[in-house]
């Protein structure tokens, strides 16, 4: 006997869903009764896509978090842990209800590892880890 095996994608979460499975081939659709399948999706922890970066001076940044999913569940809160590769400096963890993270008193001539977590009530999700430096200002003389 063949196996097949079928994925099912962009499914909703905390939905029940009902799959039919009728086997065919040349001479047509197999008999009655026909497997039936009933399952429910469950929720799950955030997915974090992307993070869009904008600098809105030398030393202060404006981080933008884009989720792939927020897992069924609206976000409770997002974490943003910097730390300098240079001087080893940890700024202080940020934690935001919003999607939209600033990030102040970095240093000139830094360069800086930043991990970026989202949570719902179903967990945390895998952090996105982004690496960034801030530019030393230009030397006009």
């Amino acid at each position: 006997s063949d196996v097949t095996t079928l994925s099912l994608t962009n499914l909703q979460h905390s939905t029940l869903y009902t799959v039919t499975v009728v086997a065919d081939n040349d001479l047509g659709l197999g008999p009655s009764p026909r497997a039936v399948i009933n399952f429910t999706t469950t929720d799950s922890v955030p997915i974090i896509e992307s993070v869009s970066v904008e600098a809105l001076s030398l030393t202060i940044l404006s981080v933008d978090v884009v989720l792939l999913t927020d897992g069924g569940q609206n976000v409770d809160n997002y974490n943003i842990s910097i730390t300098g590769y240079t001087s080893q400096e940890v700024i202080p963890s940020v934690h935001l209800t919003s999607h939209n993270l600033t990030v102040d008193n970095l240093n000139k001539g830094e360069y800086y590892s930043a991990s970026i977590t989202a949570t719902n009530s179903v967990g945390m999700s895998e952090p996105l880890l982004y690496n960034f430096s801030i530019p030393f200002p230009p030397n006009f003389t």
